[in-house]
């Protein structure tokens, strides 16, 4: 029997924290002006698609700082660090595959007629509707990782 390690070579780690290191240098400031200029924009805030931007930069934001606190966990070895981290990735993740597809299916019913979208659709093309998709979307992205943060099965586990 042979022993096999999981763990990159120590020149791959280091590019590999280096492209983390670049994507959360771009990513971080820009999802975060994205989530202030639509918080203090009272215009952006007045159309209600702009609602799924945000919940798009706030989730890309969330998941770029989680992505970082691994870099925390490679250099400190805390357990509670690589458990932010398993967290942060499931949730943020989903959050942003769920966001983009809603997103296209409200801008479709806005731009077409009332007479051609179905009527399980109009509610999108209004505020309540959209922001009820939101939640119902976080709300998911959040309820769904509880049985494995019940288990303690975020982080870095064997595979």
């Amino acid at each position: 029997m042979r022993n096999i390690s999981l763990d990159p070579d120590p020149e791959s780690a280091l590019w590999i924290g280096i492209c983390f290191s670049c994507w959360g240098v771009i990513g971080i400031p820009a999802n975060l002006f994205i989530v202030l200029a639509t918080i203090c924009s009272e215009s952006l805030r007045s159309v209600p698609l702009n609602m799924f931007l945000f919940s798009l930069a706030l989730g890309d934001l969330m998941f770029l700082v989680s992505c970082q606190s691994s870099l925390l966990w490679a250099i400190y070895f805390d357990e509670v660090i690589c458990q932010v981290m398993g967290v942060g990735v499931y949730i943020f993740v989903l959050m942003s595959f769920l966001v983009p597809p809603n997103l296209a299916v409200c801008r479709y019913a806005v731009v077409c007629d009332d007479a051609q979208i179905p009527s399980w659709l109009r509610f999108t093309t209004r505020k309540l509707g959209i922001i009820a998709l939101n939640g119902v979307i976080w709300a998911f992205t959040i309820l769904y990782p509880i049985p494995l943060i019940l288990n303690g099965n975020f982080g870095l586990d064997l595979l």
